[in-house]
């Protein structure tokens, strides 16, 4: 990681105040820095290579793989990407994808278009939101009682996304991704935590439900 465009110079991958030698280091760091610009990750291959990498690189975190992609013009050449690139978001260059047990997992995205890590009760290093933490706030979703409600199921347990005044979904800032870091649209999904997630043609969630 380094602190501008320059590339002034090197801040270490164990530093005691912004590391990212394991997934959930970098994920934590990565994400204090996403909106700044004059703070950017770069990736200079194996010690025994120095050269700076561009496009879609894999990259050894703690003894994982990860998909990373990095800037391939412009004057951040070579500046890992952070937001959405090809219908996939990136964080520090890192994609963020659904762990394979979870399958989906729903991502916080913030003002800027990046992603945000400890949303609601999770983690500060975690990029996942919780599904239940979502269904509880109820200025994000109402749940369905009315028998009479053409949402309502016998056997689950419904909640559907509040509108604005405009008729927005106010979930907008929400994307539910999968494995492979795609962002799901127009679709009803189910995590591992068996709820399923329903998102419209604009990538928005706008239902969760729960099977009894």
């Amino acid at each position: 990681m380094n602190n501008d465009t320059d590339i002034d110079f090197k801040i270490a991958d164990n530093d005691d105040t912004d590391p990212y030698d394991t997934e959930n280091k970098f994920n934590e760091t990565a994400a204090k820095y996403a909106g700044q610009s004059d703070y950017h990750f770069y990736y200079f291959g194996r010690s025994d290579d120095g050269a700076m990498k561009t496009g879609k690189q894999t990259i050894d975190l703690d003894g994982d793989k990860f998909t990373f992609k990095f800037q391939t013009k412009s004057a951040l050449k070579g500046a890992g990407i952070n937001g959405e690139d090809d219908d996939k978001y990136y964080l520090g260059g890192k994609l963020v994808t659904a762990d394979k047990e979870d399958k989906f997992m729903i991502a916080s995205i913030d003002s800027t278009g990046n992603v945000e890590a400890g949303y609601g009760n999770s983690a500060s290093n975690s990029l996942q939101v919780k599904a239940k933490d979502l269904i509880s706030d109820n200025t994000l979703f109402t749940k369905v009682t009315s028998t009479t409600d053409p949402d309502y199921k016998k056997d689950a347990q419904v909640w559907v996304a509040v509108k604005d005044a405009n008729g927005d979904y106010v979930t907008g800032d929400f994307r539910v991704v999968n494995t492979s870091g795609t962002v799901s649209k127009s679709k009803s999904v189910k995590n591992g935590n068996d709820y399923k997630i329903t998102v419209d043609k604009n990538k928005v969630i706008t239902k969760i439900v729960q099977e009894d």
